[in-house]
C-alpha cells in the first residue's frame, strides 16, 4: 500500500513539474544565450581597448628596439 501512496503523489507532482516549472526553466536558461546584455557590450568595449593598447605597446616596443640598434650599432640602419 506504501507504494501506492508513493505513485499517487509523485505522478502528479512530476506532471506539474513537466507541465509549469520545466518549459520556464528551459526558457529562462536558453534566452540568456541569444542575448547581448550590457557586460556583454561593455566586455566588448573593454577587450577593444586592451587591443588597442597591444598594438600602441608594440609600435612603441619597435621604436625603443629600433632606437637602442641604432645607438649600439650605428650602421644597422644604413644596410
Amino acid at each position: 500500500m506504501p507504494d501506492t501512496t508513493l505513485v499517487a503523489v509523485a505522478v502528479p507532482l512530476g506532471g506539474a513539474f513537466m507541465l509549469f516549472v520545466a518549459p520556464v526553466w528551459l526558457w529562462l536558461h536558453y534566452r540568456r544565450d541569444r542575448g547581448r546584455g550590457p557586460d556583454q557590450q561593455r566586455l566588448e568595449a573593454g577587450m577593444a581597448n586592451l587591443a588597442a593598447n597591444a598594438q600602441r605597446l608594440e609600435a612603441r616596443v619597435a621604436t625603443l628596439e629600433r632606437a637602442l640598434l641604432d645607438a649600439e650599432h650605428t650602421d644597422f640602419t644604413r644596410v
